[in-house]
C-alpha cells in the first residue's frame, strides 16, 4: 500500500493536536455510496493538495469536512453518472518545494489522479 500523503496528526495554530480523520483511510475521502448510482462505477481520482502543516497548517482541517460534503453531495446527485468521485488529500506543508514533491508523490503512487 502507499505511505499515505496527509500527517497522522493534526496540528492546529494553537499546537493542540488530534488525529487527521482521513489518515486511517490512506488519505482518501470516499463518499458513502448511493443506490442509484448501480454497481458499475469507474473511479474518478482527484488529489486536494493543501497544507496541514506550516504556516497555514490547519487549513486542510479546517475544509476536510466540506470536501466530504461536496463528495457526498456528487454522489447523491446525477452528476457524472457512471462515476464515484474519491478524493486523495495531500499535504503541501505550505511550501512550493514540498507541494511540488507532494505532487509528484500523489501522481506517480497509488490510481491515476486529476489536479
Amino acid at each position: 500500500a502507499a505511505t499515505p500523503l496527509c500527517p497522522a496528526i493534526c496540528k492546529a495554530a494553537d499546537n493542540s493536536e488530534w488525529p487527521c480523520r482521513y489518515y486511517s483511510n490512506n488519505c482518501v475521502v470516499s463518499p458513502t455510496e448511493s443506490s442509484h448510482r448501480g454497481t458499475d462505477l469507474v473511479d474518478i481520482n482527484v488529489a486536494a493538495i493543501n497544507p496541514y502543516s506550516g504556516g497555514l497548517g490547519d487549513l486542510m482541517t479546517m475544509v476536510e469536512p466540506s470536501i466530504a460534503q461536496a463528495t457526498q453531495d456528487i454522489e447523491n446527485s446525477n452528476l457524472l453518472p457512471g462515476y464515484r468521485l474519491k478524493v486523495h488529500l495531500v499535504d503541501s506543508k505550505c511550501s512550493v518545494s514540498d507541494a511540488t514533491f507532494a505532487t509528484q508523490a500523489t501522481c506517480s503512487t497509488g490510481p491515476q489522479k486529476h489536479i
